[in-house]
């Protein structure tokens, strides 16, 4: 499992600092939503005209086969500048955080998003959700974890993760050994794509 982000570190005017010595000052911003607009770019054919003025970039969506949510990441400054953005193209949006991403597991593909909060008391680190994500949350499911996204306040993780033999995951069954939260097949729509 790799790590490619540490905890958030703030100067002394509140500003994100990137941590592991990143020095494009860039964190990776995690933007949820529910809604019908149109797939391209998250719905949001303006993003491109606010990515030069709050330096936001889009680099991957993950959409629910029905369309009706998806988790978009974007590199940017801070959650700051991506909020402007999205206020700037008149998008209403249901949660806007920073997050870190880990990969490395076994799977290297998604079509089930399991989305979960942390109630308090929550795992002290990253390494410490991630495993109590795999062992109590997919496993008994026959999930296998691609990359999951932690926030920096340890209060969230989405997981992207394998369905066994690519068949759908039932939400009522899997919310029997779950805490509550969301769980949704998906595709998966990346710059460049």
């Amino acid at each position: 499992m790799a790590e490619r982000e540490g905890p958030p570190l703030l100067d002394e005017g509140g500003r994100l600092i990137m941590p592991n010595g990143s020095k494009n000052g860039m964190a990776s911003v995690f933007v949820e939503w529910s809604g019908n607009a149109a797939i391209d770019k998250c719905g949001i054919p303006e993003m491109e005209l606010c990515s030069n003025l709050h330096r936001v970039f889009w680099c991957e969506s993950f959409v629910a086969s029905e369309g009706r949510r998806r988790i978009c990441h974007f590199r940017a400054p801070d959650a700051e500048s991506v909020r402007l953005a999205f206020r700037r193209t008149g998008v209403t949006v249901d949660k806007i955080w920073t997050g870190t991403v880990h990969d490395g597991f076994e799977a290297t593909t998604a079509d089930v998003v399991v989305e979960r909060d942390f109630l308090p008391p929550f795992p002290t680190d990253a390494k410490n959700a991630l495993e109590v994500v795999q062992t109590g949350w997919l496993e008994p499911h026959g999930l296998k974890l691609a990359r999951a996204v932690v926030s920096f306040n340890r209060g969230r993780v989405i997981c992207l993760c394998e369905s066994p033999g690519g068949r759908a995951v039932q939400p009522d069954a899997f919310e029997e050994h779950t805490p509550p939260g969301i769980v949704w097949s998906c595709r998966r729509i990346a710059a460049g794509i």
